[in-house]
């Protein structure tokens, strides 16, 4: 096959003006057409056999010696036809009757050295799947059933190699069922769901492996012995069907030809976009998707050794730039932030904070401003509004109350959406024992608390009192903890973060606090005193819930689930370059077996080093 594809002149007898339900190429040279009105066998010599329905068929399936119809509104008749020794495709004496409305169907391909496939699968109206043998010893025999939890929109029957044959129906829930179909009883068992999203799924058999087209492609094949689903970086697709070592598929108007690469190469799929200089921090615009990025090297840019920095604007689909601002030399941008201010609410603006002649050793700098971008109408570019000068360097950024919080030093600081300069509205000196590192916003009061972390002390939960427009430490930390990064839970009251040591850890507030937030209080928290008389330290202490000690500096964590409708995990990076996931565990019967899985592997195979990795994981934290 060439790189052209171009329509074939001759339809090899197929006829093209009416709908095809099923279509194949049989032994023998000939071609099976299913239509809703007709069976037809177009032979290799050029003859045509038509077989005419009662009334009109609803769904086909073909294989190349096989075909199964079923009639519409016939309370789950189907027809079986069969080629005979002359190569003539034949019906079979009997019709199978399964009581319900039949909605799809499907054949195994046959096997090497064999006349026929040995099963047949049925999906029903009533919400269920029946396999029906076809050997000629039992031929329409029912053998077993399986109940699915929608109507079945398809079907399909693939020999995985694996033994035996699996059966898979795609619900018009979105759901997708795979089962083993055993090779001797017909028996159906291992049923297992996978939710593909919210479109009905559509199954298409390519070689041994099942393509399954809903809200996104995914790809059900084997690798290394077992039966995976990988979903395929593409669009979606309405249909496909094999085509050599390529996939014909239908997507709206348009046909395409695919070819499936690197399926056991990475569990992810990954585009690296090349900067100019080491990206500091970058936002998404809602509508285009493209981002704004803020780039920092030191000793890039005259005079030597000064920072040199910009601002740039890139399509994530293409890797090209769409909008670059350079910075003047020797300023360097820290961190950026997406922020839509209440005084313009119709507008969205990049925050971007920046420092001159910036020292780390001591921190401090010459001077330091945060720079306000406003996003263009169609997303694509920035435009500068203004310079707001700042009095120590810019730390992190972040929306609160429509207005601009700046973490500086160890201060927080409120501005709001002035004409010539940034206008402040609050601000709290000291509210971080020595450094803010990050800011987070609260997922269910983010009117009232932001999480802070420390670059030595931890993790404080933080109450902004609407009365006096301050800032109260809430929540800190009995532990010092030289925190990297941190993710606040959707609960509200718990957070997971990372430290410079490689220990990743999980920590809870305590009850009152959590009572509180949840009876819909929160503001009676700022006016609680200290829990030591006369000590700068705050009213409650996190509860620490999980410690685990990834022997790398975790650089990033998210909360997110990996397919649709899945179950959340913990997404985190490390500086190494890995990803990881970090998987709750949602009953104490699953704690209860690792548990005793761990005490088993301490004693029965204990490593080679001599240190177990019980107190490896429990380095610094026990």
């Amino acid at each position: 096959m060439g790189d052209e594809l171009a329509e074939a002149d001759d339809a090899l007898g197929v006829a093209l003006d009416e709908a095809t339900l099923a279509v194949c190429a049989v032994d023998g040279g000939g071609v099976v057409q299913v239509t809703p009105r007709a069976v037809r066998h177009v032979m290799a010599d050029g003859r045509v056999t038509e077989w005419a329905p009662p009334g009109a068929i609803a769904c086909a399936a073909v294989n190349g010696r096989q075909a199964v119809v079923a009639l519409a509104r016939s309370g789950g008749q189907c027809a079986y036809f069969e080629l005979d020794a002359a190569g003539v495709l034949r019906e079979h004496a009997q019709r199978l009757a399964v009581g319900s409305d039949v909605t799809c169907v499907a054949l195994a391909p046959v096997g090497a050295g064999r006349l026929r496939a040995p099963v047949v699968a049925v999906a029903c109206e009533d919400r269920t799947v029946r396999v029906h043998a076809l050997e000629p010893h039992a031929c329409l025999e029912a053998l077993s059933m399986q109940a699915v939890a929608d109507v079945a929109q398809s079907v399909a029957l693939v020999d995985h190699g694996l033994g035996g044959l699996s059966l898979y129906a795609g619900l018009r829930n979105g759901l997708l069922v795979r089962a083993r179909v055993d090779a001797a009883t017909g028996d159906v068992d291992d049923t297992r769901t996978r939710f593909l999203g919210a479109r009905a799924v559509q199954l298409c058999a390519v070689g041994a492996a099942v393509l399954a087209l809903g809200a996104a492609p995914w790809l059900c094949h084997v690798q290394q012995g077992r039966v995976r689903a990988t979903p395929l970086s593409y669009d979606a697709l309405d249909f496909a069907a094999p085509l050599a070592e390529n996939i014909v598929c239908v997507a709206g108007a348009s046909l395409r030809i695919l070819g499936v690469e690197r399926l056991a190469a990475a569990a992810l799929t990954c585009a690296s976009i090349p900067l100019a200089f080491t990206p500091r921090g970058f936002c998404v615009h809602p509508a285009s998707r493209f981002f704004a990025v803020a780039e920092a090297d030191h000793g890039r840019s005259a005079p030597a050794g000064a920072c040199a920095s910009l601002v740039r604007v890139l399509s994530p689909f293409d890797g090209e730039t769409a909008f670059v601002d350079e910075l003047p030399p020797g300023h360097a941008a820290l961190c950026v932030a997406p922020v839509r201010f209440a005084a313009d609410p119709l507008a969205l603006y990049v925050a971007v904070g920046c420092a001159a002649g910036l020292r780390l050793r001591p921190r401090a700098c010459d001077s330091a401003s945060v720079r306000l971008y406003r996003w263009s109408g169609d997303g694509l570019g920035l435009e500068l509004v203004h310079v707001t000068p700042l009095d120590e360097v810019p730390q992190a950024l972040m929306e609160f109350n429509g207005l601009l919080l700046v973490a500086a030093g160890r201060g927080l600081a409120l501005f709001d959406l002035g004409k010539r300069r940034l206008l402040r509205k609050a601000q709290s000196a000291a509210v971080a024992p020595h450094m803010v590192a990050s800011v987070q916003g609260h997922p269910t009061h983010p009117a009232h608390f932001v999480f802070v972390a420390d670059v030595q002390e931890s993790v404080l939960l933080v109450a902004f009192n609407h009365a006096t427009r301050a800032f109260h430490v809430i929540v800190d930390d009995s532990l010092p903890r030289h925190i990297t990064c941190m993710r606040p839970l959707d609960d509200g009251f718990t957070v997971v973060a990372g430290d410079k040591f490689g220990s990743l850890f999980v920590l809870r507030a305590p009850e009152p606090v959590v009572k509180c937030l949840e009876g819909g209080d929160p503001g009676r928290l700022v006016y609680e005193k200290p829990r030591m008389a006369g000590a700068d330290v705050a009213p409650y202490c996190w509860q620490s819930v999980a410690e685990f000690h990834v022997a790398d500096i975790v650089t990033s964590i998210d909360v997110c689930a990996l397919a649709p409708h899945a179950r959340p995990v913990i997404l985190y990076t490390t500086l190494l370059g890995s990803v990881h996931v970090a998987v709750p565990m949602v009953s104490q019967g699953d704690v209860d077996f690792f548990v005793a899985l761990e005490a088993a592997l301490r004693k029965h195979n204990p490593p080679i080093s001599g240190r177990d990795h019980l107190s490896f994981r429990s380095s610094f934290t026990p």
